[in-house]
C-alpha cells in the first residue's frame, strides 16, 4: 500500500507536469475540457467561472460562443476579446493562455501565471497585503497551497491578493485563507514568508523611566551572541519535550514505589501497560528531537524525524560494514542533532537547485538517500565518539572527583542558569537518562539550588516584621 501510494503520487506529478507543458493547464485548473455532455458542460462552466472570476451567466455565454471550449472561453473573458481574435492569438501561442495573455499585456497576475517567479518577491507582496505580523497567527503549507490563519480578514483585499504575480488562486476556508501557488513554489514562498515574519520585529522605542521590560528586552537583544543563540536553539528543541518527561517520569516513579511495596504486581497487565507509558517519552526521544531539530533548523520536521528513525532503527544491527555490525541509536541525541543539522542544510540547498516541478518528490528523496549514507558512514560514528567520551568523562568525574566535583558542579550551576549556558547540558542529560535511567549531575546541581534557597531564607528572616 505504501509503495503503491508513493507510485501514484509520483505518476500524478509526472502527468500534471506533462499537461502543464502541453498548455492544458491554467493556474491550478485543467482548462482543455470539451463540454460534450451535461456533466462536462457543468464542469466547464465552473472552471470558466473560477479561472476568469465571472458569474455563471457570463461563463455560460462565453461557452456558448466558443461551442463548449473552456480554454478559449477563459481567454476571451480575461483578454476581453472577440471570438475570432481570441482564437487566432491562442492558436499562435500553441494553446498557452498565459503566453497569449502576456502578449496583450493583461493584468500582472495573468501575465506571469505560468512563469518562474521570485519566491522572495511573492512572499513580500503577500505579506504586504495580509500583514502586519500581529495579524498573522499561523502559516503552513501543503503540496500546492499556502495556508494562512489570520486574526482579522475583514480588511483583506482579496482581489489584490489574487492579482499578486505567482498566485494562481485563492480559497477562503472559514478561519483559514488558502493561497494557491503550485507544487515546489509553495515551499519556497512559505520559507521566504517565514523569514519575513522572523525579521519583522519593529524597533523598540527608547526605554522610559519605569519601563523595565522594554529595557530588559533591548539588553537581551544586544547580548544575543552567536553562542547564546546556539544555546537558545538547543533549548527550543528540548523545551517542548518537558511535559512528556514530567508525565512519564512521574508514572515511572509511582510504579517504582508500588513495586517496592509489592513486587508481585509486576506481572499484572495494568502495571505492564503503565510501565510502557512511563518509558514512552524516553523510548521515542530520538524521534522527537529529530522532528523538533528539523523544525528549528528551518527544514521539514518529518524528514528530521525520519532521519532519527533511520539511525535508531533496530534493523541496523543485522547489517555489517567493514566486518563490524552497525549499532542502532549509537551516539544517541548528539548523533541525531548532527544528522538532522546536515539533512536540514541539504534540504534547504536542494530547494534552491531542484526545479519547482520536481521539487515536491525529488528533494525529499535525495535528502533521505544522501543523508542516510552520510549519517551511517560519518556523522553517527562521530556522534558516537563524542557521546561516549562525554559519558565517560562525566562518570569518571562523579566517581573519582569526590567533594571537588560536587563543589564545582554545585557552585557553577546557578551562574550557568543566569547566563543561559545550562541549556548546553540538556543533550547530555537526556542521553544519560535514556541510557542509564538517571543523570550523573542531578544531585550536584541540587546542591546549588539548596544553597540558593538557604541564602534566600537568610535574606528573608531579618526583614520579617
Amino acid at each position: 500500500m505504501k509503495a503503491g501510494s508513493a507510485q501514484k503520487m509520483i505518476l500524478n506529478m509526472l502527468s500534471t507536469g506533462a499537461m502543464i507543458k502541453l498548455g492544458k493547464v491554467y493556474g491550478n485548473l485543467m482548462v482543455d475540457v470539451k463540454a460534450s455532455n451535461k456533466k462536462l458542460e457543468e464542469r466547464a462552466c465552473r472552471i470558466v467561472m473560477e479561472a476568469a472570476d465571472v458569474n455563471r451567466e457570463a461563463a455560460t455565454a462565453a461557452l456558448q460562443a466558443t461551442k463548449g471550449q473552456a480554454k478559449l472561453a477563459i481567454f476571451m473573458l480575461l483578454g476581453k476579446l472577440d471570438l475570432s481574435t481570441a482564437s487566432k492569438l491562442l492558436t499562435s501561442h500553441q494553446g498557452f493562455i498565459s503566453e497569449a495573455l502576456q502578449k496583450i499585456s493583461i493584468a500582472t497576475s495573468c501575465q506571469q501565471a505560468g512563469a518562474v517567479m521570485n519566491p522572495q518577491k511573492i512572499a513580500k507582496d503577500i505579506y504586504a497585503l495580509i500583514g502586519p505580523k500581529e495579524n498573522i497567527l499561523q502559516t503552513e503549507n501543503c503540496m500546492t497551497r499556502l495556508r494562512l490563519v489570520l486574526k482579522d480578514k475583514s480588511k483583506l483585499d482579496l482581489t489584490a491578493l489574487r492579482q499578486v504575480s505567482g498566485v494562481l488562486g485563492l480559497h477562503d476556508a472559514g478561519n483559514e485563507l488558502q493561497v494557491i501557488l503550485g507544487p515546489g513554489r509553495v515551499l519556497q514562498v512559505h520559507k521566504a514568508l517565514a523569514d519575513l515574519l522572523a525579521g519583522a520585529e519593529t524597533a523598540a522605542p527608547a526605554p522610559q523611566i519605569g519601563q523595565g521590560q522594554e529595557l530588559h528586552e533591548q539588553i537581551r537583544q544586544k547580548n544575543a551572541t552567536p553562542f547564546k543563540l546556539l544555546l537558545k536553539r538547543i533549548a527550543s528543541i528540548f523545551l517542548p519535550l518537558i511535559p512528556a518527561f514530567i508525565a512519564c517520569g512521574l508514572i515511572t516513579g509511582i510504579l517504582n514505589v508500588a513495586l517496592k511495596a509489592d513486587p508481585t504486581i509486576a506481572s499484572a497487565p495494568l502495571i505492564q501497560l503503565l510501565q510502557i507509558a512511563g518509558n514512552a517519552a524516553f523510548w521515542g526521544i530520538n524521534i522527537f528531537v529529530g522532528i523538533n531539530a528539523a523544525k528549528e533548523f528551518g527544514a521539514s520536521p518529518m524528514l528530521g524525524g525520519t532521519m532519527a528513525v533511520i539511525i535508531s532503527h533496530p534493523g541496523l544491527s543485522s547489517i555489517e560494514l567493514f566486518g563490524q555490525p552497525l549499532q542502532p541509536g549509537r551516539g544517541g541525541i548528539i548523533a541525531v542533532l548532527l544528522v538532522v543539522a546536515f539533512s536540514s542544510w541539504l534540504e534547504k540547498h536542494l530547494h534552491r537547485l531542484v526545479p519547482e516541478l520536481f521539487d515536491l518528490f525529488l528533494t525529499p528523496l535525495l535528502v533521505i538517500i544522501i543523508s542516510t549514507f552520510v549519517a551511517i558512514f560519518m556523522l553517527q560514528p562521530v556522534g558516537g565518539l563524542i557521546s561516549e567520551n562525554i559519558g565517560f568523562a562525566a562518570a569518571k568525574a562523579v566517581a573519582d572527583g569526590g567533594a571537588f566535583t560536587g563543589f564545582i558542579l554545585g557552585g557553577t550551576f546557578l551562574p550557568l542558569v543566569m547566563t543561559g549556558l545550562h541549556q548546553g547540558i540538556t543533550p547530555h542529560s537526556c542521553r544519560t537518562v535514556k541510557s542509564l535511567g538517571y543523570n550523573h549531575f542531578t544531585a550536584h546541581f541540587s546542591y546549588g539550588r539548596c544553597r540558593a534557597g538557604g541564602r534566600s531564607r537568610r535574606c528573608l528572616l531579618p526583614h520579617q516584621e
